[in-house]
């Protein structure tokens, strides 16, 4: 038996790609993930649909179809039940039309549950985040006393299923010159790959250095200002602190879990003027914000320790094989 593995997004191959790459030679089938830039991997030509193929998304799993699949998380997990318009929405846990999915593997208990409700009959693994692993097993020891600390802005991309789901741009696109010019750290912009052509426009004009890939911001920056985006809970599993953007929109008499408002996982702030403060009260990283971080780190992932994508090979081995 062959596993393939398809990601239309660089954001899911990210996902696969450690748990393709620690498949055995028996199991491990083709990896394509198509791009403007380039293909990373062979293409998926005349494809067997009887071979299993591993996806991060919902529109790659329809895209699949009719293949038997292995679904995995490409996110923290966000969900939005708290506003009716979102129910059983595809793209997040417990969403419609995945029975073709013989195997979900999850970040956390808490994603799991979703997907056994709505598939009982699927069966359902707890692994951690793959993607994170590299940085999971090499923890970060940065001193932010030996220079000018770094730090990094990204938005979410402009998805309309709910308010929450927007972007918090246009909301603190006035203070960003002054967050650039501030000689308290470096900033560098990064943004969801659905907003990168826009956002990073903007970083340029601010002459702020544009950093797209997210592999590069945990590798460089000592802290991370986002607004609703996975790459927040991904960053401060690393142990490193995170500022929380929120805008207008977003309401608080609405609860979706996790982000809003169970567990957001650093210091948040609401008002543009309040940011350049947050983000250097961030940087001391005061036992309130850590204590913030961990809760939510704790509730976002069942594991840290760098193992998750050998937990999802094992599941793979187990269920498929």
């Amino acid at each position: 038996m062959k596993i393939d593995a398809f990601a239309s997004q660089r954001h899911y191959a990210e996902h696969l790609y450690p748990i393709w790459e620690q498949l055995s030679e028996d199991l491990r089938g083709v990896f394509w993930a198509p791009g403007r830039e380039h293909d990373w991997g062979e293409r998926l030509r005349n494809r067997v649909v009887e071979r299993t193929v591993m996806v991060a998304g919902w529109k790659d799993a329809q895209q699949m179809a009719p293949s038997p699949l292995v679904y995995v998380e490409h996110g923290a997990g966000q969900s939005y039940d708290g506003d009716p318009r979102s129910k059983g929405d595809g793209s997040y846990p417990g969403g419609h039309s995945l029975e073709k999915v013989r195997l979900f593997l999850c970040p956390s208990e808490r994603v799991a549950e979703r997907w056994r409700a709505a598939y009982p009959a699927t069966p359902v693994v707890v692994v951690g985040v793959p993607k994170m692993d590299r940085w999971h097993s090499q923890p970060s020891d940065r001193n932010l006393a030996g220079g000018p600390p770094t730090v990094a802005v990204t938005f979410h991309w402009e998805c309309r299923l709910v308010p929450e789901t927007t972007t918090a741009w246009r909301h603190y696109d006035r203070v960003l010159p002054a967050i650039a010019a501030d000689d308290r750290w470096r900033l560098l912009g990064h943004g969801h790959p659905r907003l990168w052509g826009a956002i990073s426009r903007r970083w340029k004009r601010l002459g702020v250095e544009r950093v797209k890939d997210f592999g590069d911001v945990l590798d460089r920056a000592d802290l991370l200002v986002g607004d609703n985006t996975s790459a927040l809970y991904e960053f401060a599993s690393t142990g490193r602190p995170v500022v929380v953007m929120n805008a207008p929109q977003y309401r608080r008499d609405v609860h979706h879990g996790l982000r809003f408002w169970d567990h957001p996982p650093g210091l948040q702030v609401d008002r543009p003027e309040q940011l350049a403060d947050t983000i250097a009260r961030a940087l001391t990283d005061p036992e309130q914000a850590r204590g913030i971080r961990l809760a939510a780190v704790k509730a976002t992932y069942a594991y840290t320790d760098g193992r998750a994508a050998e937990r999802a090979v094992t599941a793979i081995e187990e269920v498929l094989a």
